[in-house]
């Protein structure tokens, strides 16, 4: 109505009380600020006692994806051994195929099956667990080498006797177990950032990268 209009209009001229001013409390509107009075409502203060509100919990899995989860861990167990396998057999036909004369052997005389598990600095871990740490003034030694694979090796390895191919045996299942493992723990590890699919990807080409290959041999690096 005309009345109305000329009553709020009225409020815009200078020294006209304010309209906020003439309402009670309950009825101003909160975080409102007047430009004639100045007149600033904010929301009720918090009860005393009454919990922030947080960051959202992150909801749990449900238990079909977890059972689906440690499936997925069996199969890529099964295949990591079977990966080695492979591996090994792919040894075999390389030693058969290539003439190499090698500084250290499992048994005595060379055999193109077994020799495919050590290399190199796996004669000084076969030390290490037979015999312990040695140190020698100007020359080569083995106090280079970590302890916690030629320990394993020690102690896994007697279980066939205190012979040198004994030890082999007990570094090559250490070898195995860890890498089993490992891949195990690195799919559980990507699961937490990535979909599944995405996390068997990472299992796969950790597993089918070349220097693999020495995580199956007797080499610490499958305990790292």
């Amino acid at each position: 109505r005309s009345s109305d209009l000329c009553y709020v209009m009225s409020f815009g001229r200078p020294g006209a009380p304010s309209p906020f001013a003439m309402m009670s409390p309950g009825q101003r509107p909160r975080h409102v600020n007047s430009p004639i009075d100045n007149t600033t409502e904010s929301f009720p203060a918090v009860a005393a006692g009454t919990p922030a509100a947080g960051p959202a919990p992150t909801p749990a899995r449900p238990d079909g994806i977890r059972r689906l989860d440690r499936i997925t861990a069996i199969k890529i167990a099964v295949g990591a051994l079977g990966f080695r396998i492979i591996s090994v057999v792919l040894g075999f036909f390389i030693n058969l195929a290539v003439d190499t004369k090698r500084a250290v052997t499992v048994f005595p005389e060379p055999t193109a099956f077994w020799d495919a598990f050590v290399h190199w600095d796996s004669g000084w871990y076969e030390g290490i667990a037979r015999g312990g740490y040695t140190y020698f003034v100007d020359s080569r030694c083995n106090i280079a080498y970590f302890p916690v694979y030629p320990i394993l090796m020690r102690y896994v390895g007697r279980s066939f006797g205190t012979y040198h191919a004994a030890y082999y045996f007990g570094g090559i299942i250490v070898s195995w177990v860890c890498f089993i493992l490992a891949m195990v723990a690195l799919y559980y590890l990507a699961r937490l950032d990535l979909p599944r699919r995405q996390a068997e990807r990472a299992v796969l080409l950790t597993a089918i990268f070349p220097f693999s290959f020495f995580f199956g041999v007797v080499y610490a690096e499958s305990t790292f």
